[in-house]
């Protein structure tokens, strides 16, 4: 039977379902299933539901995280382009999430193997050239806004230190100059680990000072290429970033400094740009 059809009638609360060391290694061998259906819904909605709710022991989700990692899942292919490896990528991306999620409860899992997926969801979403939101007939890509949730969940985990902040931005800086317009809210994604930084202690300054960073290469690229298209992409994708931002952080009532340097920035805009 194949493994749709087992996971279309998988009962998790029948003691006698499915061996479940085999379903894992059948679900991981198939993470990046180009099949929308089986890959996003009845896989990735699997591991939620056996991550989440804890079915999965110690060991297992030890050795699912191990095999996630390497570079048959979180890496494999890494560097291709409108390929399906990037289907690979994203939802191992997804299920590491979810992982360090769980181990943010219960910190069951060993300091190592966290450190690990800690500084190796900075490296997959520094490395990860497959932009691509949704694929005509075979569904979410997403690796962009996948890799901002793993990144999100890395900061959020109690083993990640407030020296890899710096890195996390270069990461997400990375992300947001890399020539892509995005369309399908990556930059909303992106945005969820800024505000996970802030929460556990970046500076205000700091977070400023990098916005402004930001908008001067920008600056740089305008007058080196005029008001070329790959300027255009840039500015039209770091200008509804730091838009999105701007009231993300008014909703919550903090960042009254970097609301200020948003405003300035895009003054300053549109002063250069339509003054």
């Amino acid at each position: 039977m194949s493994l749709k059809e087992d996971l279309l009638k998988l009962d998790l609360s029948d003691e006698n379902f499915l061996e479940l060391d085999s379903l894992l290694r059948r679900m991981v061998d198939q993470i990046g299933s180009p099949d929308s259906e089986l890959r996003d819904k009845l896989i990735y909605g699997t591991f939620c539901k056996l991550i989440n709710d804890g079915y999965l022991t110690e060991s297992q989700l030890s050795n699912l995280l191990v095999t996630l990692l390497d570079d048959q899942h979180l890496f494999f292919k890494i560097g291709e382009k409108d390929t399906d490896s990037v289907f690979t990528r994203s939802f191992s991306a997804s299920v590491i999430a979810l992982i360090l999620y769980k181990d943010r409860e219960q910190q069951s899992l060993s300091d190592i193997l966290i450190k690990q997926a800690i500084e190796s969801g900075l490296t997959y979403l520094q490395n990860e050239v497959d932009t691509r939101g949704h694929v005509e007939g075979k569904g979410w890509a997403h690796a962009v806004a996948h890799g901002a949730d793993l990144l999100d969940e890395a900061i959020r985990h109690p083993l990640f230190h407030m020296d890899m902040a710096e890195k996390s931005l270069r990461t997400i800086e990375k992300c947001l100059t890399n020539g892509q317009a995005y369309f399908n809210e990556e930059d909303e994604r992106l945005i969820t680990p800024i505000e996970a930084l802030l929460e556990i202690g970046l500076n205000d300054s700091l977070l400023s000072n990098w916005l402004i960073g930001i908008s001067l290469k920008l600056a740089e690229i305008r007058k080196e290429e005029g008001f070329s298209i790959f300027y255009f992409r840039k500015k039209t994708t770091f200008n509804s970033f730091i838009k999105t931002l701007y009231f993300r952080l008014k909703y919550r009532n903090i960042g009254t400094e970097i609301r200020g340097t948003i405003e300035n920035i895009l003054k300053e805009d549109y002063r250069k740009v339509y003054g």
